[in-house]
């Protein structure tokens, strides 16, 4: 018997101020507002390629 083992790697450039970033990471209002499983994020939408949480990362740093 294999064990198989499978990894799903995403990356993403968002241009924002460090400031911001550092507080969308460390304040947790900001965190449940993109982390995936703490949005509402749908199962369906947090498939394997999936970019919806740095989507809204992204967002939440406009």
């Amino acid at each position: 018997m294999s064990l198989s083992t499978h990894t799903s790697e995403t990356s993403s450039i968002i241009k924002a101020p460090r400031e911001a970033v550092y507080k969308a990471f460390i304040d947790p209002a900001d965190v449940a507002t993109w982390l995936a499983g703490s949005s509402g994020i749908r199962p369906e939408d947090n498939d394997e390629g999936s970019r919806q949480s740095l989507r809204k990362l992204a967002n939440l740093l406009e």
